[in-house]
């Protein structure tokens, strides 16, 4: 994973159909509400399982991210940002998750797609052994700096969008971002793989 500066897309940009799209879900199109599903699901899961490393609990954050969208849908305005609405709703319910899994001493873990039982050792490849050390070296930082971190280097949103999911300004964004790659940096050397790590390296 590269944990250094490079432009990420603006996620939050609405286009014409998308604004056409919460048009037609609020006249009660089912097809339109399914298009907007496929549109922003895979973007809320990937933010929701990257930090908890639990598949069921991040497609329930989906899920209940399009319930409370839906249900207030007739107050959204497309043109404000519904990619920027359905972020924050799934960062805070994502939060949420953490929180409740540290109160009840749930250990934090990120698993890589291969593992699984009967998975030798002598299996998982170099870069999947660098994908898990990554991991526990962000599992380490405060949730406050592991979160825009995730949704930087992970889902490549910009600092723009990152502060309105987490309802900060873009400066406080940027600084999180920066302190959370040197945060990173710190918990890799500890893990002593310093060596190991290569700028631009995807996880």
């Amino acid at each position: 994973m590269g944990l250094e500066g490079r432009k990420a897309p603006e996620t939050g940009a609405q286009t014409p159909g998308e604004v056409k799209l919460v048009k037609l879900c609020k006249a009660g199109d089912e097809a339109a509400r399914e298009e907007l599903v496929h549109a922003h699901s895979g973007r809320l899961f990937r933010i929701a399982y990257h930090l908890l490393g639990d598949y069921e609990t991040a497609l329930d954050i989906v899920q209940d991210s399009f319930l409370r969208f839906f249900e207030g849908i007739d107050k959204i305005d497309p043109k404000r940002g519904v990619s920027a609405w359905l972020n924050r709703v799934a960062v805070n319910l994502t939060i949420d998750a953490l929180r409740k899994k540290k109160r009840n001493g749930v250990t934090l873990t990120l698993r890589t797609e291969t593992e699984g039982p009967g998975r030798e050792p002598s299996e998982i490849s170099e870069k999947e052994r660098l994908r898990k050390d990554v991991w526990a070296a962000i599992d380490k930082l405060p949730e406050k700096y592991r979160v825009p971190l995730v949704m930087r280097e992970i889902e490549r949103m910009s600092s723009k969008d990152i502060s309105k999911a987490l309802k900060c300004n873009e400066a406080t964004a940027r600084w999180r971002i920066h302190r959370a790659r040197r945060l990173f940096r710190e918990a890799w050397k500890e893990q002593g793989e310093s060596g190991r790590y290569l700028v631009g390296e995807e996880i």
